[in-house]
């Protein structure tokens, strides 16, 4: 399932939630609990769906609530079935299996238009470029849990090795550039980690915070329009995120509380887009409301994670929702229930500590 998610979004929005399904029923269904991470999500899905009653678009909505169902049902499914640490990686595998099927394709298709270069655009059928560059991305920080609680042998570490270049190159072919952020700041992550000897995560959180509240404030729209003029791939306002953003905040002054309705910004504006901003996106839909909703939802999943883990996973993963649409993919819930798992790992820090015993993170410091 979590193959799918990553390799084949489009038919796991199909089949994704039946496979969910089968899975809860075939891992210990009489022994779910209704914990506050699944009763956190099961409440902001039901809030999703009923913005569609005071929807300025209905149809767009009734689309979204789909959609935020469909992976509501397989992130509550993931994380019963992740119960021990055998568990976690198995499906930590299998996100990064989907990974590897991703970039075949990717490079199947760049050889059938004929030498498409390295650094160029590749959408693939039911995947845009974003897609496959931030659930790539996030495929680093999957292999980040697995080397630092797996075994430590030299067979291991070559395969995360080549594992990662192989990823490099589909993120080179998708041409995401904030999954090239995402790559920098998961290594800053670890490397901060590795010199501090224990991981920063509030620290961290206070950077997230900062970055999300430029964007959301526009302080810094004309500094990002020069950078963007001046980059080696100039995208035109950062790919028209620049004259979307100012569109979405003032929609979402509009609809300060309640939104207009999951993902009906997209088919309000000029552009029929999203906008492509975690928290403007959500505002708009979904109001201040929707915007706490989903930051509790979030909190209280990491919360018990191991902190090394889950501070390499925001790393990785803020480029991708503070520029993305990626709050209802797929890949993104099911690498959050994969990391909310996290707290039954032994984790090892970086190399730098020589007494494996000593060098253990503890659950949830």
């Amino acid at each position: 399932m979590a193959a799918l998610a990553v390799g084949e979004p489009a038919i796991w929005r199909a089949v994704g939630p039946v496979l969910a399904i089968a899975a809860f029923l075939l891992s210990r269904p009489l022994q779910f609990k209704f914990d506050l991470v699944n009763v956190s999500v099961i409440l902001f899905v039901v809030y999703v769906c009923l913005s569609w009653l005071w929807s300025v678009a209905p149809w767009v909505s009734f689309i979204s609530a789909i959609s935020y169902v469909s992976v509501a049902v397989a992130f509550i499914a993931i994380r019963h079935a992740a119960a021990t640490a055998s568990a976690v990686r198995v499906i930590a595998f299998g996100y990064l299996l989907g990974c590897a099927y991703l970039v075949v394709r990717l490079i199947s298709l760049s050889i059938s238009v004929a030498g498409e270069p390295i650094g160029g655009r590749l959408n693939l059928p039911g995947i845009n470029a974003n897609y496959a560059g931030y659930a790539l991305a996030a495929g680093f920080a999957v292999i980040l849990l697995l080397w630092v609680t797996g075994p430590a042998t030299r067979l291991f570490v070559a395969g995360y090795l080549v594992a990662g270049a192989f990823l490099t190159v589909g993120i080179m072919l998708a041409g995401a550039r904030a999954s090239l952020v995402a790559l920098v700041a998961l290594g800053l992550w670890v490397a901060i980690t590795y010199f501090l000897r224990r991981p920063p995560l509030k620290a961290l959180l206070v950077v997230v915070g900062v970055a999300f509240a430029v964007v959301i404030s526009g302080i810094a729209d004309g500094s990002l329009f020069v950078f963007d003029d001046t980059a080696d791939r100039s995208t035109g306002g950062l790919s028209g995120r620049l004259d979307l953003w100012p569109l979405a905040r003032s929609w979402w002054l509009d609809h300060f509380f309640v939104g207009s309705g999951t993902s009906s910004f997209q088919s309000s504006n000029p552009y029929y887009a999203g906008a492509h901003n975690l928290v403007l996106e959500l505002g708009t839909g979904l109001g201040i409301v929707g915007v706490v909703g989903f930051v509790l939802v979030v909190v209280v999943a990491l919360k018990r994670g191991n902190s090394f883990l889950v501070g390499g996973f925001i790393a990785v993963s803020t480029a991708s929702y503070l520029t993305g649409h990626w709050e209802a993919a797929p890949a993104a819930w099911v690498g959050l229930a994969i990391f909310s798992g996290s707290a039954v790992l032994n984790t090892r820090m970086p190399a730098r500590h020589h007494n494996r015993d000593a060098a253990r993170i503890d659950v949830g410091a």
